[in-house]
């Protein structure tokens, strides 16, 4: 008897701008991503997981697709936009277990392995990798905050709220697949309200 796989696919890639695996195949949109490794040389991807979760990544850049609800960011930089439906995602990294609370926020690790969050918008809980300290509570990080993480340190420490590693990954997010000009982040705060803004220039 044949069995149809009707169940969705982890994630699609839903923008691609100029990436390029590790082969120098090009990314295309529309191809299915299911768990396993992601590598991206150059360029920018966006996976938009089956629960609604958006993740860019950023070459070059090494990812695990684990599920759904979860990836491992091995090396370079993702931007993700986690609405309601995708609460809970998890971006884990060799220095820090990343849980997002409803948020846009944004994970990069160096080579050297230093794990950096920002958070643009909402909040997000930052933890030690459950393999290094399993009880270590969660570290509430909120918007326009930052954490700095490294594997030869259990400690997260606060960083500097640094946005402009993430401009080229953060539009693509929202659809915006190419700026010209000065384009900078609006930093959150009280009175910021996403779509609201206009800007004569």
């Amino acid at each position: 008897s044949l069995f149809l796989n009707t169940s969705s696919p982890t994630a699609v890639i839903a923008h691609v701008v100029g990436a390029y695996d590790e082969a120098e195949n090009a990314y295309t949109v529309g191809e299915t991503v299911e768990p396993g490794p992601v590598i991206v040389s150059r360029g920018l991807v966006r996976l938009d997981f089956s629960n609604g979760a958006r993740v860019t990544i950023e070459g070059p850049a090494q990812v695990e697709v684990i599920n759904k609800t979860r990836m491992f960011l091995h090396r370079g930089l993702v931007t993700a936009t986690v609405p309601e439906s995708a609460v809970g995602f998890v971006v884990d990294t060799s220095a820090a277990h990343v849980v997002d609370l409803g948020t846009s926020f944004g994970v990069s690790v160096s080579e050297a392995g230093l794990t950096e969050v920002c958070v643009f918008d909402g909040e997000v809980e930052v933890s030690p990798p459950k393999t290094a300290r399993p009880n270590a509570a969660p570290r509430l990080v909120k918007e326009g905050q930052a954490i700095r993480a490294s594997k030869d340190s259990d400690t997260i420490d606060s960083a500097a709220y640094e946005t402009s590693r993430f401009e080229n990954a953060w539009p693509l997010n929202s659809g915006v697949l190419q700026t010209t000009g000065s384009m900078r982040f609006v930093s959150p705060g009280p009175d910021f309200h996403p779509g609201n803004l206009e800007d004569n220039e």
